[in-house]
């Protein structure tokens, strides 16, 4: 069994809908009496879909329940090809990156929630300065790594992350949990709700925080979300969601210089830094299943925010000014998508179609103040407002050419305007990008559970508001839009008894890739560094004893491991690596499962290799701490834990240690170093009943 992994349809905010191909298995029922359908994996038996054209992973909700310490860290680690950077020991600020791209603020991966932008704009800002979700709130992680990536936005080179909430309940429930921690961490959520007749309700709610386990470290964080669902006929349904995450007053521990790290890596410099973050999101949902063989849904959405950092400069003391980043954003989008199945010319044809249009807009002033006193600084770092349109068209064609072998060829086409306007001077920076992105992929089932298949789509990064649409900031540094060509081949088998296999070769290539440099001054520089290949290959594997013996039943064990090379191929840094790219990264571990009394256990680790901060691949650390290479560490990790009741109900307790040989690993940043946590425990309860 492998709990990571599995399989089963839902629409991007976590319902219920048609099957999106002729390969969708019937509606099934997950162990917590959700209602579930094809390509989005809940239950563990099912796994990954066979003929899925790329590599793909989701930690369901069982999975999640198993790391007490309720990290998307610790959970995003055991896939292959992600590589998480670490900051300030909360949640809020993530710093993920898949296959080779640089994790910095999550930028070059398309996180979603509930399949939205969670970004403060999906084109211009793409930089995740605030996680909008408590990974409480979480229910299932869909990583997709390649494949048809491109259907869900331009930015998805490497892949997507997408985290679906949970989904109405068909039967009434309250669940109940809590967790603590060390440095004071603690964590209460509620989760109610339940469907009568066609009506259907779900709120949630989270509060969380800590001291951080560093100096200068203390956080609170609030979190909830209500779900309606009506049901207009057994095939059509209405979905409205409204949910606020709210991070008030975080305080920011930054970066250390490479002596302040030596003395002490806890410590913080930095006391007064803090950020605050708020998010509303609102989300209207249509969906129709027309037929056995066709599909409708309609969404709008639109969330607004914002966010302030007051941190210092310079980056390393003594301090002379607070500089301060305030922004309030917001983006919102009406979509819409068709799926239909039809014969032509004697071949079967599984069509999807969607549409996009979608508005941002960012209002941003960057300022400093002197400490000793005194007015504003000027000129101001940032002080513009930028907005985006967007239509976007996918469409895609799976025919099947025969009963084993499957060819989809699809397109997306992008129609973005982004403008500038100072603040300032009043210029204003107007630029209008037009894209074709294809995308084609083959599968081919060698045997009932053996697939092959091979993949290729482009894609396309285009300049950030930031740096590149207000010439009067002293930010302004335009670059031209990258785009990449991403190919893939790959193998799926569960042809062993017990045993799930995965391998996928991939070949990722820019031009103009955009990287950002930070500068001693603590100034952001955007780059066009010419042409850069990541390549790879990814290996994972799944082994549910049961299957050799039952009196093996419940112990399983995993494993992945990801060879790769990021490399910049033209200008002064040719042949290095690029920013935050580690030759190897892997994962492991074993699991066992006591059915009859309910008890668990879990035992595992993963391992980043060295990488360096900056394109240059400084070989020794910058006195400041922001350039240089990157440690390459291994953290272990382990749970145990107790469920009442074999489908999670009644009570649940959970009890876990994260880097179980304190082992010491940092990464560097815009302020410095940032050192990753230490070991910490992990204490949970839960209580769950279905009415």
């Amino acid at each position: 069994m492998q709990p990571a992994v599995a399989a089963a349809t839902k629409n991007t905010s976590g319902e219920s809908q048609a099957p999106a191909s002729p390969q969708t298995p019937a509606e099934q029922k997950d162990k917590s009496g959700h209602t579930i359908l094809d390509t989005v994996v809940v239950t563990a038996e099912e796994g990954v879909p066979l003929t899925y054209p790329g590599g793909r992973d989701v930690i369901d909700a069982e999975t999640k329940d198993k790391y007490p310490d309720g990290s998307i860290a610790t959970l995003l680690r055991r896939v292959p090809g992600v590589y998480f950077l670490p900051e300030n020991g909360n949640d809020s600020r993530i710093n993920v990156g898949l296959r080779g791209n640089d994790p910095r603020r999550s930028a070059l991966t398309s996180v979603l929630v509930d399949g939205i932008p969670v970004c403060e704009a999906p084109y211009g800002n793409t930089d995740i300065d605030g996680m909008p979700i408590a990974t409480e709130r979480i229910w299932l992680i869909d990583v997709i790594r390649g494949g048809a990536s491109i259907r869900y936005g331009p930015n998805s080179a490497g892949g997507i992350i997408n985290m679906l909430t949970e989904p109405v309940p068909d039967a009434p429930m309250l669940r109940l949990g809590s967790r603590i921690g060390s440095d004071n961490a603690y964590s209460e959520s509620l989760a109610t709700g339940g469907t009568w007749g066609p009506y259907g309700v779900l709120v949630t709610g989270v509060v969380k925080g800590g001291n951080g386990f560093r100096d200068n470290g203390e956080y609170t964080d609030w979190d909830g979300a209500l779900k309606m669902r009506y049901a207009l006929s057994p095939s059509e349904s209405v979905l409205a969601y409204v949910s606020r995450f709210d991070e008030p007053g975080a305080e920011q521990p930054g970066g250390l210089t490479q002596a302040s790290y030596g003395q002490d890596p806890d410590q913080s410099t930095r006391h007064g830094a803090d950020f605050d973050f708020d998010m509303n999101r609102y989300v209207l949902e249509y969906d129709n299943v027309l037929s056995a063989d066709s599909s409708l849904q309609l969404k709008g959405w639109y969330q607004e925010g914002t966010r302030i950092l007051n941190d210092f400069r310079p980056i390393v003391p003594p301090f002379v000014t607070t500089r301060v980043q305030d922004s309030e954003f917001s983006s919102g989008a009406l979509e819409g998508s068709y799926s239909w199945t039809t014969e032509l010319f004697g071949l079967k044809h599984s069509f999807l179609h969607s549409a996009r249009y979608l508005r941002e807009v960012n209002d941003e002033f960057y300022y400093r103040v002197p400490l000793a006193g005194g007015p504003v600084v000027t000129p101001f770092d940032l002080h513009a407002i930028f907005k985006g349109t967007a239509f976007s068209l996918f469409t895609e064609d799976v025919v099947s050419l025969t009963e084993h072998l499957a060819w989809g060829i699809g397109f997306r086409l992008e129609n973005l305007v982004m403008t500038g306007h100072s603040h300032d001077n009043g210029r204003e920076v107007v630029k209008e990008y037009r894209q074709f992105l294809p995308e084609s992929n083959l599968t081919w089932t060698v045997a009932e559970t053996t697939a092959l298949y091979a993949s290729y789509q482009k894609g396309f990064y285009p300049p950030q508001y930031e740096t590149g649409f207000d010439p009067a900031s002293i930010l302004f540094a335009p670059t031209d839009p990258e785009s990449s060509d991403a190919f893939e081949v790959g193998v799926r088998s569960h042809a062993i008894s017990g045993l799930e296999t995965s391998l996928a070769v991939f070949d990722t290539e820019f031009e103009d890739k955009i990287d950002f440099i930070n500068l001693p001054n603590g100034q952001k520089l955007a780059v066009n560094t010419g042409r850069a290949r990541s390549r790879g290959v990814e290996l994972g594997l799944n082994y549910d004893f049961g299957a050799a013996s039952e009196s093996l039943d419940g112990l399983s064990v995993y494993g992945t491991i990801t060879e790769l090379r990021s490399e910049i191929e033209t200008g002064a840094n040719e042949g290095n690596d690029t920013p935050n790219s580690p030759h190897a990264l892997a994962s492991w571990g074993v699991e066992y499962q006591h059915h009859r009394t309910g008890l668990w256990g879990r035992f595992g680790g993963s391992h980043s290799a060295k990488s360096f901060k900056d394109p240059a691949n400084t070989a020794v650390g910058s006195a400041d701490g922001v350039n240089g290479p990157q440690p390459a560490y291994t953290l272990w990790d382990c749970a145990v834990g107790w469920n009442q009741k074999p489908d999670r109900s009644g009570f649940g307790l959970a009890l876990g240690v994260t880097n179980l040989f304190d082992e010491e690993y940092f990464r560097r940043f815009s302020t410095g170093i940032f050192p990753g946590a230490p070991r910490e425990y992990f204490a949970a309860i839960s209580y769950t009943v279905f009415l």
